[in-house]
């Protein structure tokens, strides 16, 4: 709501090489060779193919540790349930008392050596994964909002701006991002692995600092692995 005559807007290049922390979309795939989409609306099924999907990442890097963003408790429990890798995920869940909270379970994760999987909605902002803390970042599910009439305050926000939560979205999955690298020197992976990115991505470009979205490299297999 601020007017344009009222601030002064000035953007830069990041400085952190791009080279170093590639950004891949890389999607589930259906029995129709389509990519998966995954929703409220997506079926059984095809999240059971999700998560074998990311099951399979995970396999091609198993020596490293690795960041499973899931957007919700819902889905982290999803991946608890149904993951072959389960045993070696470790999970904050705020909704349950008896469960570690974000600090624990992140503290747990860092001194744990691999295999082991940080599988959780709680790290996408604000933590630090510097050298091998984290090398690999899955974002399960593009961290769409929902709909402004949940609220009285989100749909003023809407009417305000209908771009407010695209913005949001692309905000959050850049700030993930950054969780890995955090100087020129570090290094690691992030991998998109929902179909929705294709679609949502295209029509949202504009909604990322410079480059962002053309610099996300769609792949048909996980490239090979960076040095540790």
């Amino acid at each position: 709501g601020i007017k344009k005559d009222d601030y002064e807007f000035r953007e830069w290049e990041p400085i952190f090489p791009k080279s170093r922390c590639p950004v891949y979309y890389l999607p589930a795939r259906n029995s129709d060779d389509k990519d998966i989409r995954v929703t409220q609306k997506t079926p059984e099924h095809h999240l059971r193919e999700w998560v074998r999907h990311i099951d399979g990442l995970i396999d091609e890097r198993i020596d490293r540790r690795i960041l499973v963003l899931t957007t919700s408790y819902k889905y982290q429990k999803y991946f608890l349930e149904h993951s072959k890798h389960s045993k070696y995920m470790i999970a904050n869940n705020k909704e349950d008392p008896e469960a570690p909270n974000a600090q624990e379970a992140f503290e747990d994760f860092i001194a744990s050596k691999p295999p082991t999987v940080l599988c959780s909605p709680s790290f996408g902002v604000g933590w630090d994964f510097k050298d091998d803390r984290c090398e690999l970042l899955i974002i399960s599910k593009v961290p769409l909002k929902p709909p402004p009439t949940t609220s009285k305050l989100a749909q003023a926000r809407f009417d305000q701006d209908e771009e407010y939560f695209d913005q949001e979205t692309m905000s959050d999955i850049e700030q993930a991002k950054g969780r890995l690298q955090r100087s020129d020197k570090d290094r690691g992976e992030i991998v998109i692995a929902d179909g929705t990115w294709s679609w949502w991505a295209f029509k949202n470009s504009h909604l990322g600092s410079p480059n962002f979205v053309g610099s996300v490299r769609r792949v048909g297999t996980l490239p090979k692995a960076p040095e540790r």
